[in-house]
C-alpha cells in the first residue's frame, strides 16, 4: 500500500486541508451576499423526504470514491443560487430570525436570499479567493484527485430502484492504494482498491465505520444521509513546511445529498455534496494542529475570526432556539465515481505542533 501522489495547487491544498482552519487563519471576518439573487419567497434549498415505507428492501452494494471535491461556489447569475451549500436549519434568516445568538456585538449572517442556504464558511472561502478562474455560474473546481487522503462512500441494502426508505450509508477516510508500490496514480476505472483508515472503524478486523447511517434512504435517485463525520487531509508537498501535516474538517449533523448513477458494481454521483456544521472547539483544535499555537498572534486572529463567523449551533435539535452560535455551516461539492474499499491500514494520529493542550473555545 502506498500514499496516493499529490497533483494539487497550494491554494487548493491548503483549502482542502483546513477548511474554515486556514480561512480563519486569514485573520478576517467575512459576510458575504449576492445582491443580484432576489426570490420573492424563500425556496429553501432542502433533501427530498423520505418516500414511503413500502419501498424498502435490497441486497444491492455500491461502493464509491471521490475524486474531486469543491469548496468554492461563484457569484450566481442574475436569478441563480450558488451551486454549494443546503438549508441545515430550517430557516430563511434574513427575514426570519436566526438559527442561533450570535456574539455581542455582531449581527447574525444571513443566508442567501430565498434559498435558506447555510454554508458560513464557503462565503469566507470565496472571498479569499476572489480571483478563482471558474465560470460565472460553475463551482470553483478544487481537485483532490490523487492527494494522500480522500473519501470513500459505501451504500448497502439498496434495492436498485428511484425509491428506497431503508438503506444504509457509510464514509471512510481514504489513506491509499492498496497492493501498488510503484507509484502510479488511480485510474478511477472502477477498479482501484483503496485502503482506509483503520482508527474510524467500529472494531479491529472489521469494514464498519463508525461514520454511518443506517436509516439513509433514496427518494427519486437521490441519496440522503445525516451523520457525524470527520474528514481527513494530508497537506502536500506544495505546503511547503507544513506538508505531511494531517488536519480534519469535522462536520455534525452533517447531509450527504446526491443523484445516484449506478456504474456497474460502482457507485457513480455527480452534483453531490455534503453540508454540516463545524463546532467551534474542533475548529480550534485543528488550527493548533497546523502549528498556529495558543499565544501566538496568529492563533488569537484566527480564534477571533472563527468567533466572530458562527452561524449555526452545532446541535440541530436547538436550531431556532436562541441557544448560542458555536459552529459554522460549510457545504463540500463532491464528485464521486466507482471504486472498491480494499481494506484498512493505521494512518497513526501525528501529534500537534503545540503538544497537549485543553479545549479552546470563544468563551
Amino acid at each position: 500500500m502506498r500514499a496516493l501522489r499529490s497533483a494539487t495547487t497550494g491554494r487548493t491544498a491548503r483549502v482542502a486541508a483546513v477548511g474554515l482552519a486556514a480561512t480563519a487563519a486569514v485573520g478576517c471576518s467575512l459576510v458575504l451576499t449576492f445582491p443580484d439573487y432576489v426570490g420573492e419567497a424563500c425556496q429553501a434549498r432542502r433533501w427530498p423526504d423520505k418516500p414511503a415505507a413500502s419501498t424498502t428492501g435490497g441486497s444491492t452494494e455500491l461502493v464509491g470514491v471521490v475524486r474531486t471535491f469543491s469548496f468554492i461556489s461563484s457569484a450566481p447569475k442574475p436569478g441563480r443560487p450558488p451551486a454549494l451549500g443546503l438549508d441545515l436549519d430550517g430557516l430563511c434568516t434574513c427575514p426570519e430570525p436566526a438559527a442561533c445568538r450570535p456574539p455581542p456585538g455582531r449581527d447574525a449572517p444571513c443566508d442567501v436570499s430565498g434559498t435558506g442556504i447555510d454554508n458560513a464558511a464557503g462565503k469566507l472561502l470565496g472571498a479569499l479567493f476572489p480571483s478563482n478562474p471558474v465560470p460565472q455560474d460553475e463551482d470553483a473546481i478544487n481537485s483532490l484527485d490523487v492527494t494522500k487522503g480522500g473519501l470513500l462512500i459505501r451504500l448497502q441494502g439498496y434495492n436498485g430502484r428511484p425509491d428506497d426508505a431503508d438503506v444504509t450509508v457509510s464514509l471512510y477516510n481514504v489513506v491509499g492504494l492498496v497492493g501498488d508500490d510503484g507509484g502510479a496514480s488511480p485510474r478511477f476505472d472502477g477498479n482501484d482498491a483503496f485502503a482506509v483508515d483503520q482508527q474510524q472503524l467500529l472494531a479491529a478486523g472489521s469494514l464498519g465505520s463508525r461514520f454511518n447511517d443506517t436509516a439513509a434512504y433514496v427518494k427519486d435517485n437521490v441519496l440522503v444521509a445525516t451523520l457525524d463525520v470527520d474528514l481527513r487531509f494530508v497537506l502536500p508537498e506544495s505546503m511547503g513546511p507544513a506538508a505531511g501535516m494531517v488536519a480534519y474538517m469535522p462536520l455534525k449533523s452533517a447531509r450527504l445529498v446526491g443523484r445516484i448513477e449506478a456504474a456497474g458494481s460502482g457507485l457513480r454521483m455527480r452534483g453531490a455534496q455534503i453540508a454540516g456544521r463545524m463546532p467551534i472547539p474542533r475548529i480550534l483544535e485543528e488550527i493548533s494542529r497546523l502549528g498556529l499555537c495558543p499565544g501566538s498572534p496568529a492563533y488569537a486572529n484566527a480564534k477571533t475570526a472563527a468567533c466572530n463567523s458562527v452561524d449555526l449551533p452545532q446541535d440541530s435539535r436547538r436550531d431556532g432556539t436562541s441557544a448560542a452560535c458555536d459552529a459554522l455551516s460549510i457545504a463540500v461539492g463532491l464528485e464521486v465515481v466507482p471504486g472498491k474499499l480494499g481494506g484498512s491500514v493505521d494512518a497513526g494520529t501525528p501529534p500537534s505542533p503545540c503538544g497537549d493542550l485543553p479545549p479552546d473555545s470563544c468563551k
